[in-house]
């Protein structure tokens, strides 16, 4: 069975049930957990998770207090997170110990890694579009970023095949040599 790995949008999406992708990703974790996908995540991926569902819940979040004193009543909110990152920690980590998904990190020098992104990187142009901003027109930017090439990078270390996201900046990285022939993209 050909190895999979899994990026950090898919388990967000999990986590989080106001997610749009929620329903995708419980597919996906019980194809996982059915043993219909052989899986492989990193630390960097978790670390992506725990960040997005801090920032995510708290840009949900309903203010209450005095708008002069952003701390008042944050308790809530941290609690929320504490408990959405709990549950997730708990569910991979029971995968995990299943056997059901591997959740590894490469082992190779910092230095080799981050200039490996860097050449990645300068081969990916992204997307361009028009928006207004501060009353002049401009462009922005949409492509793949750096924890996204180093998701990318970890995954071919580990000889995965496939690799699943939600994230439509990596099929701009299917048609780089670095992974051409080598993985195939997912953006479900």
């Amino acid at each position: 069975m050909a190895l999979t790995y899994v990026e950090a949008s898919v388990f967000v999406a999990w986590a989080l049930d106001f997610d749009p992708f929620h329903s995708r990703a419980e597919q996906i974790i019980r194809d996982i957990d059915s043993g219909k996908i052989a899986a492989i995540t990193s630390s960097l991926s978790v670390m992506e998770v725990v960040d997005s569902i801090r920032r995510r819940i708290t840009e949900r979040a309903q203010w209450v207090g005095d708008p002069a004193s952003p701390r008042t009543n944050v308790k809530p909110v941290r609690d929320e997170i504490e408990r959405v990152v709990t549950q997730f920690l708990d569910g991979l980590t029971a995968l995990v110990l299943q056997d059901k998904i591997m959740w590894t990190d490469p082992i190779s020098p910092m230095l080799d890694v981050f200039q490996d992104a860097v050449d990645v990187l300068l081969a990916t142009s992204g997307g361009f579009g028009q928006r207004f901003k501060e009353l002049k027109t401009c462009y922005f930017y949409r492509g793949v970023g750096q924890y996204d090439v180093q998701h990318a990078l970890i995954a071919k270390s580990f000889g995965a095949t496939n690799f699943l996201s939600f994230d439509q900046g990596f099929s701009e990285l299917g048609s780089l040599s670095d992974f051409s022939g080598i993985i195939t993209f997912s953006v479900r």
